[in-house]
C-alpha cells in the first residue's frame, strides 16, 4: 500500500510539472515582467521631469528664472543675470574699455541687449554664482545636452525650441539663428558657440582666456 501510495505522488507530481509553464513561457514572462518594471519607471521619471519644469529659482539679487527639461537636465531659461556671488559678495563691475585688465572676477553688460556676460575667474570661484542647488555646466554636460538636440550639425537649430540662447538671437529662413551666443563651460574653463544651425565646442588657447566675457547659463545639481 505504501509503495502504491508513493507511486501516485510521484506520478502526480510528475504531471503537475509537466502540466505547467515550460521555460520558455517562463523566460517570456520574465521578460514581460521587466518591460513593465522598465515602463512603469520612465513614467515616474517623466512626471518627475513634467513637475521640474513648472518651478522657478531665484538668484541672490531676486532674479526670477523659468526653467525647462531638455532630456534629463533641468536648465534655466534664460542666462544668468546676478551682479553677486551666492555669499554675497559683489561681483565688480567692468566696462569693455577696463575689461582686459580687470583682476579677479568681473561681469559687464552687453549694450545692444542688456544681458550679463562674466569673465572666467567668476565661473571657477569658489563662492559660486549660480543660485544654490545649481551650477555652471561642465564639458561632458553641455556635450549631452548637443546630443540630445540632434548632435554639432543640428543644435543651434533644435535650442531654440526649449530656451532662449541669448544675444537677442533672430531666425533666418531656415528656422537657424542668424546671430550666435556662448555659454561658459567649467571645466575647465571654455566656452560652447551656438551659432547658425550648429553648435561648437570652443576649447583652444582664445576660449580659454578668463578675460573673456561670455554668457552663464546655470543647470541643475543631479
Amino acid at each position: 500500500m505504501k509503495k502504491i501510495l508513493t507511486i501516485i505522488i510521484i506520478a502526480g507530481m510528475t504531471i503537475f510539472f509537466a502540466c505547467g509553464p515550460s521555460a520558455k513561457e517562463k523566460a517570456e514572462k520574465s521578460r514581460r515582467d521587466s518591460i513593465r518594471i522598465v515602463d512603469s519607471i520612465a513614467t515616474v521619471k517623466k512626471c518627475i521631469l513634467d513637475s521640474l519644469s513648472k518651478i522657478q529659482v531665484t538668484d541672490y539679487d531676486g532674479n526670477i528664472y523659468n526653467t525647462v527639461v531638455i532630456g534629463d537636465q533641468l536648465w534655466m531659461t534664460t542666462n544668468l543675470k546676478v551682479s553677486h556671488y551666492n555669499n554675497g559678495d559683489p561681483i565688480p563691475y567692468s566696462t569693455g574699455d577696463q575689461w582686459q585688465d580687470v583682476n579677479g572676477g568681473a561681469y559687464s553688460l552687453m549694450t545692444y541687449t542688456n544681458e550679463f556676460v562674466y569673465n572666467g575667474t567668476v565661473v571657477t570661484d569658489s563662492r559660486k554664482v549660480c543660485p544654490k542647488g545649481w551650477h555652471v555646466p561642465t564639458t561632458d554636460e553641455l556635450n549631452k545636452l548637443v546630443n540630445f538636440l540632434g548632435g554639432d550639425d543640428k543644435a543651434g537649430n533644435t535650442i531654440t525650441k526649449y530656451l532662449n540662447v541669448g544675444n537677442a538671437y533672430s531666425f533666418a529662413s531656415n528656422g537657424c539663428l542668424t546671430s550666435g551666443a556662448k555659454w561658459w563651460s567649467a571645466s575647465p574653463p571654455h566656452h560652447l558657440g551656438f551659432i547658425g544651425c550648429s553648435a561648437k565646442d570652443y576649447d583652444d588657447t582664445f576660449s580659454r582666456d578668463s578675460r573673456n566675457g561670455f554668457y552663464i547659463r546655470c543647470i541643475k545639481d543631479q
